[in-house]
Formats: structure tokens, sequence, C-alpha cells
């Protein structure tokens, strides 16, 4: 059991969740706020930089204006770990695994008495 959660743990870490971060520019904040949208669980060691600014203006829902796109580029876009939901998930395998643990301990104790 034990083993199996390490490599859980070792899954999560190796494979971290991700947020795509929309920060837009000083001269276009009067119309449009940052925000993050979650951007799925990829391998830690790749590049994560965004790609395709449609899928991202999709993502984020937004319709610029025709005076607003040339500001829209993908440097207004980044991705970054999402290091609170990873800190929840691991918190949840290591709380289950201490749960679990202690529970088949005391089990296997009554079997062996």
């Amino acid at each position: 059991m034990l083993i199996l959660s390490f490599l859980i743990v070792l899954g999560m870490v190796l494979f971290p969740p991700w947020i795509y971060v929309f920060d837009p520019p000083a001269d276009l904040r009067h119309n449009l706020v940052k925000a993050e949208r979650p951007a799925g669980y990829h391998l830690l060691f790749t590049d994560h930089a965004p790609q395709d600014q449609r899928q991202l203006l999709t993502i984020f829902s937004l319709t610029p204006e025709p005076w607003e796109q040339p500001y829209l580029t993908l440097l207004v876009f980044s991705v970054r770990l999402d290091a609170g939901r990873l800190t929840v998930q691991l918190g949840a395998v290591v709380l289950m695994t201490i749960i679990l643990y202690l529970a088949l301990r005391s089990s296997y104790s009554k079997q062996i008495n």
C-alpha cells in the first residue's frame, strides 16, 4: 500500500496541474481584468507556453474589439503551476495513506492476537 501511495504521489508530481493566466496590458485594464483558467495536467519538464492565440481567446471568452486585437498577443498569456491544487491533492493522498495504514495495521494486529 505504501508503494502504491508513493507511485501516486510520484505521478502527481511528474504530471502536476497547470493554469493559464491572462494578464492584459495596462492600457486595456479598464475593459479587461487579469484572469486564470485551468490548463490541465502536463509533464513537469516540458514547455507549456501558450501557442494558439485563438484557443486562448476562446478559453478566456475574449472577443476583442478591432482596436484591442493588436494588444492581445501571446505575450499577455502565460502558464504557471497550480500549486494550490497540487498541495490539496498531495495532502489528500498523504491523509488517505495514513488512514489506510492505521486501519490495516490495527486489523492485522487483531488477526495475530
